[in-house]
């Protein structure tokens, strides 16, 4: 009885021991549940038009006075995917950094930066990772002014792939969407809308020892004062990469693809007109590819074309382009200059192809209309000897109902002459 009665204590000593334990357990679950830093959103950060921001600013990635979501102990963002960070205003101390993620060993995807007011000192990240991807993070700057780059995903170690940023207005000293030091930088989007580029360089995706694979820039509006590049690779290839211009200003060169030490084949320059040209500065050369050493002669014209999708234009040169394209317009009147060009040196377009067409089903020229394709200023335009042909293949969305003879005049003009075409109403 004596062990019986041993036992009944012990285990009702153990039911109270029990009773108090699950106590301690409801009362930590309660507390847990009501802890703001379990109920605070780890995928938020905010800075307001007054300047308050939450969570308040920290150091991130070594910058101090940086926002960014909530940090874990290691100093990386408690999430790393699909993020919101907006800045409408900055506190009187100011923002050095902003970052959509952060984190050294894992991937950053789909995080999102917008941008609306307040003065960013260095640099905006929509997603950055040290050793891992960086995927479909996207900066948007509606206003406000940012005085490094805006990334819209970096990555140290691996490929960064459909990161966008976005300038509809404000003041940008650089922008790049896509940047890899080890990794490749495919399909990433940088877009101008409104606003200034004033420094530095303008460029869709970047990478120094990879390859930068079919990324794009936009310019509609605004101004960019630093070269514009649709892809650079620094030791890689720069291929398949697209810059298209349709309004706005451009001061510098524009660049399909540039790569140091590879080749830069297959990218295309397309300039159109979006209610009014695009102009370009004085020192503004077009290149289809570029290489950083020509030592190396690498390939930098394979496959390059430059697609002119409007007349009146003006730059100081274009170099590297396998391929000329030029598209009549509805509105196009003969005798127009498509582009004209003030180099003091000469132009060189031999080995390009020419491709002369009118876009649609309009009927803007008649039999023995012409338009004058390149018109040098100051230098002399060099070509292919002999009979010059006019070479579609390629070009969408022409007319089959107009062909052209392609003709060289004299050493700075080339002419496209209409030796076929349909009736026009009111014509004989």
């Amino acid at each position: 009885m004596k062990t019986n009665c041993n036992h009944l204590a012990l285990l009702s000593n153990n039911l109270s021991k029990n009773k108090m334990l699950t106590k301690s357990i409801l009362s930590a679950a309660i507390l847990l549940a009501l802890s703001p830093s379990v109920y605070a959103d780890d995928k938020t950060a905010k800075c307001d038009s007054g300047g308050s921001c939450s969570p308040i600013l920290r150091n991130v990635n070594g910058v101090e006075k940086s926002l960014a979501p909530p940090l874990d102990s290691s100093g990386n963002t408690k999430s790393t995917t699909d993020n919101t960070v907006t800045v409408e205003g900055a506190p009187t101390t100011g923002i050095n950094d902003v970052f959509g993620a952060f984190h050294k060993a894992q991937a950053v995807n789909n995080n999102t930066v917008t941008i609306s007011g307040g003065t960013i000192t260095e640099d905006v990240y929509g997603g950055k990772s040290k050793e891992d991807i960086a995927v479909e993070n996207s900066v948007t700057i509606g206003n406000g002014k940012v005085g490094g780059i805006a990334y819209g995903g970096y990555s140290e170690g691996k490929d960064v792939s459909k990161n966008s940023v976005t300038i509809n207005s404000g003041d940008i000293k650089e922008g790049n969407a896509g940047f890899s030091i080890d990794g490749n930088a495919i399909g990433n989007m940088l877009t101008i809308n409104g606003g200034s580029i004033n420094g530095g360089s303008f460029i869709g995706g970047y990478s120094d020892y990879g390859s930068a694979i079919g990324n794009t820039v936009s310019i509609n509006g605004g101004t960019v004062e630093p070269n514009v590049v649709g892809g650079f690779s620094g030791s890689g290839n720069a291929t398949s990469n697209t810059v298209t211009i349709s309004g706005g200003a451009v001061n510098k060169a524009v660049i399909g693809g540039f790569s140091a030490y590879g080749n830069a084949t297959g990218n295309t320059v397309t300039i159109k007109s979006n209610g009014g040209n695009p102009t370009f500065g004085t020192n503004a050369i077009l290149y289809g590819g570029f290489d950083g050493d020509p030592s190396t002669q690498n390939n930098v014209k394979t496959g390059n074309t430059l697609n002119l999708h409007t007349t009146g234009l003006t730059a100081k040169n274009i170099k590297n382009f396998e391929n000329l394209r030029f598209y009549v317009q509805s509105d196009t009147q003969a005798d127009e200059t498509f582009l004209t060009l003030t180099d003091t040196a000469d132009t060189d377009i031999t080995g390009s192809k020419v491709g002369v067409g009118v876009e649609g089903n309009a009927k803007p020229l008649n039999v023995g209309d012409k338009v004058v394709l390149l018109q040098t200023t100051n230098g002399d335009l060099t070509t292919d000897t002999g009979n010059l042909t006019n070479t579609i293949t390629g070009m969408q969305g022409i007319a089959v109902t107009y062909e052209f003879a392609i003709e060289k005049p004299d050493d700075q003009t080339l002419i496209a002459k209409a030796t076929k075409a349909p009736a026009r109403s009111g014509r004989i």
